[in-house]
């Protein structure tokens, strides 16, 4: 069996490139023939099995540029990859990585072969885009969705979906903290991650625990307007910008709480290792993806898009080390259900289905 992974850009570290990786590399330990093609490379930035990766089109993708712009790209893109696709044996299955992809998929006549996996949540896009990709999607041999009521509304729409959750690489040591009093969270500095609000929940935070502080790691095209709010909210040194870490793992095992801000989610991968790394968690309720997870007194949820809400939660976190202890537990033993080795089964019956 040849699989061939189908990425916007895996150089742009963020929930679904890790995840890709990680499905890569679960692959590969499973004996099958697989790699992954970005249609973009906007880095140089690469983890394991770099010499997997084949790109198409240098520079980056992003919704930040403009319409046309954006059009060109993507025009490159798909002439690249049906030149690509031409040379490939034709029994490769394709994976497309949400929507772009396995839109490059569909206008390049392979999607018959070849499935789409969907990392956001259902009604994430207008009435008019949503029509577009239910349409594209039913072209497919199956949709893979991240939760079961993103499955479930797929579905309803007569398409062929099935729920596999991103999996978490197994975290043996227990966490040593060497810091304390620290919150921390991660991600692409772009509106949908929320940080914004976060920076103002950080207000109350900071009056009622001033000898608690929040790492923020990420890099983004919001970065400086992010630092220039933190100054105007005069939060000090109780805020501090970090770039991408490659081991986030070991700054979340070294953190009290993790923070997830955003306004919408499919299933976030730092909450799923924040989870693993036994670290207690307040979140937006922003989408079935982080509801799914945290139900259970798995960690604390807060309406979205409510910063005030979310400044109290994360002080009554503070406030409550016994609670933040069973929420660890619950979440820990929740976490396990994501081993690489019950996904990487689940993903094997749907490909080779």
């Amino acid at each position: 069996m040849k699989i061939s992974i189908v990425i916007t850009d895996i150089t742009r570290r963020g929930g679904t490139e890790k995840a890709t990786f990680n499905l890569l590399a679960g692959l590969l330990n499973k004996g099958v023939e697989a790699k992954v093609i970005s249609l973009f490379k906007e880095s140089s930035y690469t983890q394991e099995n770099s010499e997997k990766i084949s790109y198409l089109v240098s520079g980056g993708y992003d919704i930040s540029h403009g319409k046309l712009y954006r059009i060109k790209r993507l025009l490159q893109a798909i002439r690249k990859f049906r030149s690509y696709e031409r040379k490939q044996p034709g029994d490769v299955i394709y994976v497309g990585q949400a929507f772009l992809p396995s839109l490059v998929l569909w206008l390049s006549g392979v999607s018959k072969r070849s499935v789409a996996c969907e990392h956001f949540k259902f009604d994430l896009y207008g009435k008019l885009v949503t029509k577009i990709r239910n349409r594209i999607y039913s072209h497919f041999r199956r949709v893979v969705t991240l939760t079961d009521s993103a499955c479930d509304a797929y579905r309803s729409e007569g398409i062929d979906a099935v729920t596999i959750p991103n999996m978490i690489p197994n975290v043996q040591t227990e966490p040593v903290r060497t810091k304390e009093k620290r919150l921390i969270t991660a991600g692409r500095f772009s509106h949908e991650k929320g940080f914004d609000m976060l920076l103002h929940a950080m207000v109350k935070v900071k009056e009622k625990h001033p000898d608690w502080y929040l790492d923020i790691y990420g890099e983004g095209a919001e970065r400086d307007a992010l630092i220039q709010l933190a100054e105007e909210l005069e939060l000090g040194d109780s805020v501090r910008f970090n770039k991408f870490s490659t081991n986030l793992y070991k700054e979340l095992s070294d953190s009290d709480i993790y923070v997830l801000p955003s306004r919408h989610e499919g299933l976030p991968m730092v909450m799923l290792e924040a989870m693993a790394c036994r670290v207690s968690i307040v979140s937006f309720a922003c989408s079935p993806g982080p509801v799914s997870l945290l139900e259970d007194g798995c960690g604390s949820l807060v309406t979205p898009g409510d910063a005030e809400a979310l400044g109290y939660e994360i002080c009554r976190m503070i406030e409550n080390p016994d609670m933040r202890k069973v929420y660890v537990a619950n979440a820990y033993r929740k976490s396990e259900e994501y081993s690489p080795e019950k996904v990487i089964e689940k993903w094997m019956g749907v490909l080779e289905s």
